[in-house]
């Protein structure tokens, strides 16, 4: 829980559809990683109190291993 003017920072892959991985680390598992799209997340932020201050969209580092853009949104609880 935020108090009234703290922050809070996100950072998630965006831009791409749900991964659901039947295996990681050689072990079966059943999962569902949403990629949200950064607008949409602001709205939901917004509806629960908190004002979008900052939001930026980077490319994936495909050096990296990474396959999704990268989302920041940085919003601050209402007083």
């Amino acid at each position: 829980m935020l108090e009234p003017g703290g922050w809070l920072l996100a950072a998630f892959q965006t831009d791409a559809e749900t991964f659901r991985p039947n295996h990681l680390r050689d072990i079966a598992v059943s999962l569902e990683f949403h990629r949200p799209d950064p607008a949409a997340f602001g709205t939901l932020l917004d509806s629960h109190g908190l004002d979008v201050d900052a939001t930026t969209v980077r490319a994936a580092d495909v050096e990296a291993g990474e396959r999704t853009r990268q989302a920041y949104v940085l919003a601050r609880r209402r007083a």
